[in-house]
């Protein structure tokens, strides 16, 4: 059996521990499991597997979604705001203006440049990774108190 197997769950209880608690609360922060589960109070040695175990369980799954939420309704971040402002640089970094010696050019290329790939990337029109479905099994490992 797969310690990361997405297609199990292993979360029969409800009610969240103290340090599971804080493995949600820390993983929101960098979205990373293994850094997470340290910072959480979870051996460093196993923090891998353990993040990993951790991120299964659909009470944790909830509990995380509900802070990014709450992160994201806390900053008035949305998709279609980070958009405009991304079309704003756009529009301003085209803009022509007169240089010293009389002639016209961009305000800045390279800031209009770095626009128009955010809308690409946010577009799917490229990636700068290939995505990589796999499965990976861990076996030997005991890991308590999870």
């Amino acid at each position: 059996m797969s310690n990361c197997d997405t297609n199990k769950t292993s979360s029969r209880v409800k009610k969240l521990t103290a340090k599971q608690e804080a493995f949600c609360r820390e993983y929101v922060i960098d979205y990373c499991a293994a850094k997470a589960s340290v910072r959480a109070g979870y051996a460093e040695r196993t923090a891998a597997i353990t993040g990993c175990k951790l991120l299964m369980k659909t009470n944790i799954q909830e509990i995380i979604k509900k802070r990014q939420d709450e992160k994201t309704a806390a900053a008035s971040i949305t998709v279609e705001s980070v958009l405009k402002r991304i079309e704003y640089v756009i529009e301003k970094a085209t803009q022509e203006i007169t240089d010293k010696d009389g002639n016209k050019v961009l305000q800045d290329n390279s800031a209009a440049l770095k626009g128009c790939e955010l809308l690409g990337k946010h577009l799917a029109m490229w990636t700068d990774k290939k995505i990589v479905d796999s499965t990976v099994q861990v076996t030997g490992i005991k890991v308590e108190g999870v």
